[in-house]
């Protein structure tokens, strides 16, 4: 049982190499900016101070380890797709994340996020692309279903071009975990979501 109401920011780190080891495992949280990463771990743990929200895009700009309950960890991950950064900071992030992707031994699954009123996008496609590249297990998690009604249809949807990209990948079928649909302001499928995160973390 891991009490999700527990959780404590650790740091936050702009280089890999500042990045301190660690004996939990670790669940990143990524997807692109205004996706609602920072409501949906405020949601999971049931505090809206810990991560700062904003509305404004682009705002995360390091790894942001928090500690759940001395059981495991969450990493916020910078956001990508935002247009209105410098090529200097893509490329600082890039290589942030890349070297998290194949380096962090702690890293256990990707939880990607997808904004459920776009579907998955050209440049969500690139990022899973990548994630299958470093073989890192992930999980899609879809925002803001309390503003749609066609939700099948956008899972039916998710689910075909995610085919489409493993097939073409060799030995990467198993590494697209599920799909979850969750909403941080109605608290939609929360409780499900902590209880899979939960199963995966005795494993």
């Amino acid at each position: 049982m891991i009490n999700f109401h527990k959780a404590t920011f650790l740091a936050g780190f702009s280089k890999y190499e500042q990045i301190f080891n660690s004996n939990y495992i670790e669940f990143a949280f990524w997807g692109r900016s205004n996706v609602g990463k920072s409501s949906l771990i405020n949601a999971l743990t049931n505090n809206k101070k810990l991560v700062r929200v904003s509305k404004n895009p682009g705002c995360t700009k390091q790894i942001n380890l928090f500690n759940i309950d001395n059981k495991i960890v969450f990493a916020d991950l910078p956001g990508y797709g935002y247009s209105k950064v410098s090529k200097t900071d893509v490329i600082s992030w890039q290589e942030l994340i890349i070297n998290y992707f194949k380096m962090r031994k702690q890293l256990f699954m990707i939880f990607l996020l997808i904004d459920s009123r776009r579907s998955l996008l050209e440049i969500d496609e690139k990022m899973i692309e990548w994630i299958l590249y470093y073989n890192v297990k992930f999980f899609i998690i879809l925002t803001k279903v309390d503003k749609i009604t066609n939700l099948s249809d956008i899972i039916d949807d998710v689910n075909q071009k995610i085919d489409l990209i493993t097939n073409k990948t060799i030995n990467t079928n198993n590494f697209f975990n599920g799909i979850i649909a969750v909403s941080s302001i109605n608290n939609i499928n929360i409780n499900k979501f902590q209880q899979i995160i939960m199963n995966y973390s005795k494993k």
